[in-house]
């Protein structure tokens, strides 16, 4: 009887070891991949951050744009470049529209 006692604390032994080592394993694979995850945040965070800081950019550069063709199309500024290269407005074709 005495044998079959120490067989039945092998079996026994075998599957506690096979628990722990699988109950390692998946400790060490989640810390790798909580790491890794968080590097992945860092970087994503950081290309979020410069493609804001782009958008900002272009925002203001569309903005000073937008301003430009105002003051270009403006009939004060239309009627000066006119003049500086040598044009003269006949009154009778000169009509004026209104934006709406």
């Amino acid at each position: 009887m005495a044998k079959v006692v120490r067989k039945k604390t092998k079996k026994r032994l075998k599957v506690k070891l096979v628990v722990s080592m699988f109950a390692s394993i998946s400790f060490v694979l989640y810390l790798g991949t909580q790491s890794i995850l968080r590097s992945y945040n860092v970087t994503l965070s950081a290309k979020a951050e410069q493609l804001q800081a782009e958008l900002i950019q272009q925002q203001e550069q569309t903005a000073a744009l937008e301003s430009e063709v105002r003051q270009l199309s403006s009939s004060d500024s239309v009627a000066k470049i006119a003049e500086e290269d040598g044009l003269k407005p006949i009154e009778s074709n000169v009509k004026l529209m209104s934006e709406e």
